[in-house]
């Protein structure tokens, strides 16, 4: 007899069938904070101490847009992100524990999100593996997918890398520098 699993929550039956994503090659979630917007269907690492921030900006600025927020243990304060102007009704937090790459894959073949928050590290033998499935999967589901905590491992899959930090109580984006690639195996440099 084999489970089936279902993922049941308020916000999804709220947004039913017409809810999933139609794809469109050159779409990009606009933000503030980054002149030309980020584009869907791909993998972005926020790096630096203002990245919780720099989320909670860019889902108070789409306010009618449905985002996941993933972690192995949930770490994420709803009322601080909720005091930064997310609307935390169309904000789902899931706790995957040990599942967090299947977690991830389910949510992305279900094309209801357009952001997705995944703020465990990936880590163990299979990061390489793992952050080019899920760069397919943003692509397919033309979904956003915001890394909170950088791979352990090659991490060529991750099409940008922004640097966050606040400055005069005053958030700062900017692009941060690719890791150099080493020749002889693949993975990044320091």
């Amino acid at each position: 007899m084999s489970a089936v699993t279902s993922l049941r929550h308020s916000l999804l039956e709220r947004l039913g069938p017409g809810a999933l994503a139609s794809p469109k090659p050159t779409a990009r979630l606009r933000w503030s904070l980054v002149p030309a917007g980020l584009p869907l269907g791909h993998l972005v690492l926020l790096q630096g101490p203002g990245r919780t921030q720099a989320v909670a900006q860019l889902l108070s600025e789409h306010p009618t847009q449905s985002a996941v927020w993933v972690e192995d243990h949930l770490s994420a304060y709803p009322p601080g992100l909720a005091q930064q102007g997310v609307e935390l009704e169309r904000l789902l937090f899931v706790e995957s524990g040990n599942q967090w790459p299947w977690v991830l894959a389910q949510l992305l073949r279900s094309q209801v999100f357009k952001v997705i928050v995944a703020a465990s590290i990936l880590k163990g033998p299979e990061v390489e593996a793992g952050l080019r499935r899920l760069q397919l999967g943003a692509e397919r589901s033309q979904a956003l997918i915001l890394l909170l905590a950088k791979p352990e491992g090659p991490a060529w899959a991750i099409r940008s890398r922004l640097q966050c930090q606040m400055s005069d109580q005053c958030l700062v984006v900017r692009e941060a520098k690719q890791p150099q690639a080493n020749q002889a195996t693949g993975a990044e440099g320091p």
